[in-house]
């Protein structure tokens, strides 16, 4: 089993002696309870995970201060801009680490999904999501009762609008939860007025959530450049609310030419609105090899040979240079000494697998190959899925494209589960539930090249298996994330329905389904209009 994060360890071996003197002060960052009775496990001594973030400093400083800004007129925004791979989404993690070190902080998390582009409020839902799941598990029931109070005061009656457009919100309004069937909330109003409604009351609902964990709550929206149109409304709306100065939205996004973004970006700062960018660049030597030195818990000058080789192929891009210490781990090209409780490595033979190493994709794509069929399986069904999934829609996934490709037959939730545990090991997916198991991949480059390594040819077939067997599966009774869902992994099997009466208005239905729900929002409406015009031909 090729391994990307973790050496698999002997069993017998559980634990290391630190009185070795290249031990002292360079195991502690991962384990201080074990650290004080001077052990740690081997699995932890030869991970190879940075125990900080490198070369990042200037842009920490630039976060905090964000963070301690109380002088602006309306709330704080921080784009971080830089290519895939540079960081975005760990340097914001290491600077919430560094303000929680004397504070405490709150912030809602969303991550926005190249799959999941036309599913309205898709990272918006997730952040909303997050905090509720945050505050439900972390508050005491005082404290949860104090903010429902406020809540309630805010909005009196007004929370069903909320509760309808996610019902993951009750429990901030109400102690008990509300039958759904008590909180659907009838409108009249047109699709302006409606959009326009639930606008103003996130707005309300933020100010109130702002007030409660003041000074400064903190909203974190990654890969902005996928963002959806009904995302980029509550952006807007939530950023130029000059009645809530204690909220600060940090975004991330890449490189991209898409015009409506820049639009909502202009519109914001023509408000007065400022908007800190901060550009993430490759690392350069110097940090590259203190990445190295941290990597392998060895002395800068030891690491600066194989620093300079690796920037040369990987331009001191971190999460290639990552990834190919890895390899270089799984060829044996790295290997941990037992006996001198050291990493150890070959310059020349590094050097040499540099030459074959065209760029991360292909490293990633090979490293994949070398595993197991049941992981591969897995991380193909799971990248059919989006950034993240659940184990349920996975295990729907698994089974029906084994019912249609007749592959290796992992449809046993215990082996699923165990599947899913050694690509944790391995860092490729990492868990963000145990209630409801939910999963995510680590990175977009991942789940891209894990969705590459099903053929061309038999991917409408995977997805047009795993929407039908979605839909099969809960019928009538899913929320509207699963119905984007279910509708595009259809959708991306239009072209082999040919004839079939039955599955072409089923599918038509679906999407017509969809773009009910996201009818205010014309741009998305379009595309499930101009799927369904496929159908039509």
């Amino acid at each position: 089993m090729a391994s990307f994060a973790n050496i698999t360890i002997n069993n017998n071996i559980s634990a290391v002696d630190k009185s070795s003197p290249w031990l002292t002060g360079c195991i502690d960052y991962r384990t201080p309870s074990l650290s004080k009775s001077g052990i740690e496990t081997l699995a932890e001594l030869t991970d190879l995970r940075v125990s900080k973030i490198h070369g990042r400093e200037p842009e920490i400083l630039l976060l905090q201060q964000a963070y301690e800004n109380n002088q602006r007129d309306y709330p704080g925004f921080v784009i971080i801009e830089g290519e895939s791979g540079t960081g975005k989404s760990f340097l914001v993690s290491r600077a919430l680490d560094e303000l929680k070190k004397d504070r405490k902080i709150c912030y809602m998390y969303g991550k926005f999904d190249l799959q999941r582009r036309v599913e309205p409020y898709s990272a918006i839902m997730a952040a909303f999501n997050d905090l509720s799941c945050k505050i439900v598990s972390q508050e005491d029931e005082k404290q949860l009762n104090s903010l429902r109070l406020m809540l309630k005061t805010e909005f009196g009656g007004q929370e069903k609008v909320l509760t309808n457009w996610n019902p993951n919100l009750d429990p901030l309004f109400h102690q008990k939860t509300i039958p759904e069937s008590d909180i659907i909330c009838e409108s009249n109003l047109g699709l302006i007025e409606e959009r326009n409604r639930l606008l103003f009351l996130l707005r309300k609902f933020i100010r109130v959530i702002c007030q409660f964990y003041a000074p400064v709550f903190i909203l974190f929206l990654d890969d902005l450049q996928w963002a959806d149109t009904a995302s980029l409304d509550v952006l807007e709306s939530l950023t130029t609310d000059r009645h809530n100065k204690n909220l600060l939205v940090i975004g991330t996004e890449r490189k991209h030419d898409r015009e409506d973004i820049g639009t909502i970006m202009k519109n914001i700062q023509a408000l007065g609105v400022s908007v800190d960018v901060i550009k993430l660049r490759d690392l350069n030597c110097s940090d590259l090899n203190h990445l190295l030195s941290d990597a392998l818990r060895s002395e800068a000058d030891h690491t600066s040979k194989l620093a300079e080789i690796v920037h040369r192929k990987t331009n001191g891009n971190p999460f290639f240079v990552m990834q190919f210490l890895h390899s270089l781990r799984d060829k044996k090209i790295l290997t941990f000494n037992l006996s001198l409780v050291q990493w150890q490595w070959n310059d020349k033979l590094a050097d040499e697998l540099m030459q074959v190493t065209d760029n991360v994709s292909d490293l990633l794509r090979k490293m994949l190959l070398t595993l197991d069929l049941s992981e591969k399986l897995v991380l193909k069904v799971a990248a059919c899925l989006g950034s993240r999934f659940s184990l349920r829609t996975l295990v729907i996934g698994l089974k029906s494209v084994h019912a249609v490709e007749q592959t290796l037959d992992v449809t046993n939730e215990k082996d699923i589960i165990s599947t899913i545990e050694s690509l944790i090991l391995m860092g490729l997916l990492e868990r963000l539930t145990t209630t409801d198991p939910q999963f995510r991949f680590v990175h977009d480059q991942i789940l891209s090249s894990s969705y590459e390594l099903i053929p061309s040819e038999r991917k409408g077939f995977w997805n047009l298996a795993i929407g039908e067997a979605l839909l099969e599966k809960d019928k009538e009774d899913y929320d509207a994330g699963y119905l984007f869902l279910a509708t595009d992994l259809c959708n991306g099997g239009l072209s082999l329905i040919g004839n079939d009466v039955n599955k072409k208005d089923r599918i038509y239905h679906l999407n017509y389904r969809s773009g009910k729900k996201v009818s205010r929002y014309p741009p998305i409406l379009s595309v499930y209009l101009a799927r369904n015009s496929l159908l039509l031909l």
